[in-house]
């Protein structure tokens, strides 16, 4: 007997909240999307500076890129620069063809890298930068770019989420006054992550080759501008 009560105390348990939720999808419904923007100054700067070497052999190209390599990274660890925000990117080396009279002639191969220098910006790294690439030993030109810290791009998806909540709430009460009807209790929550549209870096500055050894001793100033991330949350609520 006690067994078959705990059964039948069970089965009112399902059945009652099985009813309670077929109650709310039965409900006349409200569903508002909410957007952000939020601007942040970004605080990380990345220097990219692409390395270029031509051999007629394999070998030697690979051995003149390295060095290349090697020279540029000291220059930059001797003028200052953190050895940790130093990387590289895209090493490659690929046979190398020229066109003579419609014809495709190989001539040997050529091998390219980015350095890359990646840190918090400020005018003082820049300038040690700048002044490393006026010296004629590296031939090379830069960009300059900005991009959010990881910090930073926490903190921004952060603030843009709860501003998109609000604007999906503050949407919904108007429509809802307009409409005369009371609005209820949050039926679901949907945030799209696959709609949020990426940080991108921050194109600022390019300066080529014949601009930066011609620039002498004039400090290059730059002034970053904002990055806006975006973020999007749909909300239902139940109409009382």
């Amino acid at each position: 007997m006690k067994k078959l009560l705990t059964i039948l105390v069970l089965l009112t348990g399902m059945i009652t909240t099985t009813m309670a939720q077929t109650n709310d999808n039965d409900k006349s419904m409200i569903t508002v999307e909410g957007k952000a923007t939020f601007s942040m100054l970004p605080e990380k700067m990345i220097i990219q500076i692409p390395i270029s070497v031509e051999d007629t052999d394999y070998t030697q190209c690979s051995k003149k890129m390295k060095e290349a390599l090697a020279a540029l990274r000291g220059a930059l660890e001797k003028n200052g620069i953190d050895k940790e925000a130093l990387k590289t990117q895209h090493f490659q080396i690929n046979e190398n063809y020229e066109y003579t009279q419609g014809r495709r002639i190989k001539v040997g191969y050529k091998g390219s890298v980015n350095m890359l220098v990646e840190q918090k910006f400020t005018q003082d790294l820049l300038d040690k930068v700048v002044e490393v690439m006026q010296n004629d030993t590296f031939p090379y030109g830069y960009n300059v770019m900005f991009d959010l810290t990881e910090e930073q791009k926490k903190a921004a998806g952060e603030k843009a989420i709860e501003m998109a909540v609000a604007d999906a709430k503050h949407k919904a009460k108007i429509l809802t006054q307009a409409a005369e009807v009371k609005l209820g209790k949050i039926h679901a929550i949907h945030y799209d992550v696959a709609n949020i549209r990426p940080i991108p870096l921050s194109p600022m500055y390019k300066q080529d080759m014949a601009m930066s050894r011609a620039g002498g001793g004039d400090q290059l100033e730059l002034t970053p501008k904002e990055i806006e991330v975006e973020k999007s949350v749909t909300i239902a609520w139940i109409i009382e």
